[in-house]
């Protein structure tokens, strides 16, 4: 709020124009108050409001987005369902997550045998359902939802809903979920699969759909035998504010290692060079460079420094990588953006990898350097 009353001061001194585009209930204030919001509500400023949903061809999906744009969730829930899958939890699930699995009739999330709640019971009874508290809580639901305009609140549905009081662990559904993902993906044809895009909540989950469809098209022999593995980088999860303290850089044996990439030199000279954390001493990040030499950083005066942590990636022939970082000095020949798909189109002797970009261009990539890409 005081930022934009300093902002909104200075134009009206200057007789500037202001304009503001943005989405109250998806853009936040990042300090406090909710300047935006508040001149919205009270008409303190003209505005527009986008309100036609263009995005979705799919008419039933572009009602679910205006129904969420409403915010009347629980209708937008009900429609979204129509395009959901239930996963059914397999024994190579609970090996995936190295979890031993209990007796079959505890392996279906929110079965038949389920009851409902007192409250739903209560509800049932008095919309003119027979013995309710005999049906399972699937039957029970299906009725109240067919019969009670008024849905029951999200706080309400969490304290009382026994589907979500499963037993089966986390590890376990997303191993399903990644399972089954791979599954749907890897039914499709090659054309199809080009032009389908599958998301994930968690890079954790990402990787394990990825495996899963790897092992797929390495079966089918659409990804090579020869593979080479390389040290690919994901982007640290850290804040701006943890990045700059020196503590947070402290990891235990078992956590991932961590690379440190510095711009270094000017000019045509500027390049990248990356340091293995090495530890933490009074306050300072200690940093080991590519010639095995150490040196005191201080992360609270580095300038947009980029830090990651390392995981071993397999590459073979046939392989669609996704680089998530600009690679090289902008406007170079063998520059690459972040964002920029490609496929591994062979990989030679010494295991450098060929990949052709979408661009047209191909590229080679050291397997000894580290790499911020991804299937």
């Amino acid at each position: 709020s005081e930022d934009m009353d300093l902002v909104m001061k200075k134009l009206d001194a200057e007789g500037g124009r202001f304009l503001l585009v943005g989405d109250p209930q998806q853009l936040r204030a990042v300090a406090a108050g909710t300047p935006f919001e508040q001149m919205l509500k009270t008409g303190a400023i003209r505005y527009a409001e986008v309100d036609e949903v263009q995005r979705q061809r799919d008419p039933r999906l572009r009602e679910m987005a205006q129904v969420w744009a409403r915010g009347d969730a629980v209708a937008a829930v009900k429609i979204a369902q129509e395009y959901m899958r239930t996963v059914a939890i397999t024994e190579q699930d609970w090996a995936a997550a190295g979890k031993e699995a209990p007796d079959k009739s505890q392996e279906r999330v929110g079965g038949d045998d389920i009851k409902p709640t007192d409250a739903m019971v209560r509800l049932a009874e008095e919309t003119g359902m027979d013995a309710p508290a005999e049906a399972t809580f699937r039957e029970v639901r299906e009725w109240l939802d067919a019969h009670v305009e008024k849905k029951l609140g999200f706080d309400e549905q969490r304290r009382e809903a026994p589907e979500k009081k499963t037993t089966i662990p986390r590890e376990v559904r997303q191993a399903a979920i990644a399972r089954e993902a791979a599954q749907i993906y890897l039914s499709k044809d090659r054309a199809r699969r080009e032009d389908t895009i599958m998301m994930a909540a968690t890079n954790k989950l990402r990787m394990a759909i990825n495996r899963h469809v790897r092992e797929g098209l390495k079966a089918r022999g659409e990804i090579g035998v020869q593979e080479v593995t390389v040290r690919a980088l994901d982007k640290s999860q850290m804040t701006s504010e943890a990045l700059a303290r020196a503590e947070s850089y402290i990891r235990k044996e078992t956590d991932p290692e961590v690379v440190v990439r510095l711009q270094e030199g000017r000019g045509k000279n500027r390049r990248e060079v990356d340091y293995k954390v090495a530890g933490v001493e009074k306050g300072r990040v200690m940093l080991e460079g590519p010639d095995g030499k150490v040196k005191s950083w201080n992360p609270a005066t580095a300038i947009r420094p980029g830090v990651f942590t390392v995981r071993e990636m397999a590459v073979a022939a046939g392989d669609e990588i996704s680089f998530r970082d600009n690679v090289g000095r902008e406007g170079g020949p063998d520059r690459i953006d972040n964002g920029v798909l490609g496929k591994v189109v062979g990989i030679d002797k010494r295991g450098g990898i060929q990949v052709a970009l979408d661009d047209g261009r191909q590229v080679f990539l050291d397997p000894n350097k580290n790499h911020v890409m991804d299937h």
